[in-house]
């Protein structure tokens, strides 16, 4: 009965992260150091690389004014995305592992006419994934991996 539950953790966390429960992911000033450079989603088939080449995003941070900021900008795409880095500190007084984006100028909403908040979590270095605020727990988007010179190569 005890390695039934126990693979039924595994399952759920595989179904609702994505991969096996790992350590802790990074804290919020990690990230904001290890967020830059350039971005892929995970193809969800297996063998197919990551789309470095045409389906990508260059992620920066910068202090401006004592404030940490975060910037993107997709492909070549002229438009940057810009938004003041913070954390999400709970009640308990911990801190949630990841930063806490709200876009300038968002103009998605949620379902109650707010524009939406995002939360960046990194397991690792090389990959995150993002969390609306108002998505219930456990959703989240497709992972992301860092994409590297290899990755570049046709």
């Amino acid at each position: 009965m005890r390695i039934a539950v126990v693979c039924s953790l595994a399952i759920l966390g595989m179904i609702f992260h994505g991969a096996p429960a790992q350590a802790e992911p990074l804290s919020p000033k990690a990230v904001t150091v290890a967020i830059s450079g350039k971005w892929a989603i995970v193809p969800r088939e297996p063998a197919t690389p990551l789309p470095c080449d045409t389906e990508y995003v260059t992620i920066w941070t910068k202090t401006e004014d004592g404030k940490q900021i975060y910037y993107s900008r997709w492909a070549e795409d002229a438009k940057v995305s810009r938004s003041e880095i913070k954390t999400v500190t709970f009640k308990s007084g911990e801190t949630f592992s990841g930063i806490h984006i709200k876009y300038d100028g968002e103009t998605r909403k949620d379902d109650e006419g707010n524009p939406v908040e995002w939360l960046l979590v990194m397991p690792d270095n090389d990959s995150f994934y993002w969390q609306r605020r108002d998505w219930p727990f456990g959703y989240r988007t497709d992972m992301r991996k860092r994409c590297s010179s290899n990755d570049l190569l046709g």
